[in-house]
């Protein structure tokens, strides 16, 4: 795909870049259908009975909601879907979520973490109790 691929429970936020009074849309991780035969790193399509989901830990960036850039395809936290994505004093957080297997056997997991960045590639990252 030339852009992000289609997913699902993935996450979307305005923020603006400190210092400089840009601001960019964000979109973050979620899951992707992939068939195993025939896929690249990113696959095309909706879930079907010859696919399984791939959480996604990818990050990109657009200005105008038309043209993306991939500014970086793992982030360093875990892929993940149903997260929360917020701006919030000059950084983007993300928290917590829901990751799974990358195979058939559909197991999953919740997630209890928050992540934060300035610039949508060098995130750090604290465990929440």
């Amino acid at each position: 795909c030339p852009i992000w691929a289609p997913r699902e429970h993935h996450s979307v936020v305005f923020h603006k870049t400190n210092g400089t009074g840009t601001g960019y849309m964000y979109l973050v991780g979620g899951f992707v259908s992939i068939r195993q035969s025939a896929c690249g790193s990113y696959a095309c399509g909706d879930i079907d009975a010859g696919s399984y989901r791939r959480f996604m830990s990818d990050v990109w960036r657009s200005s105008d909601g038309e043209t993306w850039d991939l500014l970086t395809e793992d982030g360093g936290f875990s892929g993940r879907g149903g997260h929360s994505l917020v701006s919030f004093g000059g950084y983007l957080h993300l928290f917590n979520g829901q990751t799974g297997a990358t195979d058939k056997s559909f197991r999953s997991r919740s997630l209890a973490d928050w992540w934060w960045t300035s610039n949508g590639v060098s995130w750090s990252n604290q465990t929440m109790s």
